[in-house]
């Protein structure tokens, strides 16, 4: 099954979708952070902005975790898969986790103070929680990706 035509299609979706998972993160926290300090009239196409890679890194994620679970199963289930693909892919649905139910709901904050012609203030505050989750994504990002590549069991 590892030589089939399936196998490097869902393995190329997988690598697609958490490449563009990552990416769509990288900006974000400059993004917000200097649109803040500039205030009108930088603000509301900055909101678009976030809302598209929110949009984007979610669908990718998504994909990411389906077709890894695919791949899982093309390898022959998560009994015949190595301890440390399970570890990569908890850090994974830690994660999504942390984007849809953590960030999100940060961003959302953020974007109404803006719709709403709130206190700034209370947005950049926001933003630096959403520095730190960030941040949070990116090492659980890092630790996914060297527990699923490295073959530990190798070593």
């Amino acid at each position: 099954m590892e030589n089939s035509f399936w196998f490097y299609t869902i393995k190329i979706l997988h690598l697609i979708g958490m490449s563009i998972w990552f990416g769509a993160a990288l900006s974000w926290v400059r993004d917000i952070k200097k649109s803040l300090e500039l205030g009108e009239p930088h603000l509301k196409p900055m909101v678009s902005r976030i809302n598209s890679m929110s949009i984007l890194s979610t669908i990718s994620g998504t994909i990411t975790i389906v077709t890894g679970v695919v791949f899982i199963f093309l390898k022959g289930g998560f009994g015949v898969v190595p301890i440390r693909i399970h570890i990569g892919f908890t850090f994974a649905l830690a994660m999504f986790v942390i984007g849809v139910f953590v960030i999100r709901p940060t961003w959302a904050k953020i974007e109404g103070t803006i719709a709403s012609n709130g206190d700034i203030n209370n947005a950049k505050l926001n933003s630096k929680k959403i520095a730190m989750l960030t941040s949070i994504f990116h090492l659980l990002w890092l630790l996914t990706l060297v527990t699923m590549v490295v073959p530990f069991e190798a070593l």
